[in-house]
């Protein structure tokens, strides 16, 4: 494959992972902000299980949209130098 043509593919795939990434992380929300732990922010005593299993599902993807958005802006920067 030509050096511009791969340039072209690497910032075409980087772009799409940072697409995926930002909407990931818009989604979800930044992976290193305060969860609940499905507990109620106004202390009742109760444990919410399903809030607490949303919050960490919602900690996967919110990383997962991170590590993304980082591997397409790798990508673009990997085309800059092929080209």
């Amino acid at each position: 494959m030509a050096p511009l043509a791969l340039a072209k593919v690497l910032a075409t795939a980087g772009l799409a992972l940072s697409a995926v990434g930002a909407f990931l992380l818009f989604r979800f929300g930044l992976p290193f902000r305060n969860r609940t732990g499905g507990e109620q922010i106004l202390w009742t005593g109760g444990y919410d299980a399903e809030t607490a299993a949303a919050e960490r599902r919602a900690d996967r993807l919110g990383w997962a949209g991170f590590l993304i958005g980082i591997a397409g802006v790798g990508l673009q920067i990997a085309a800059v130098w092929v080209a």
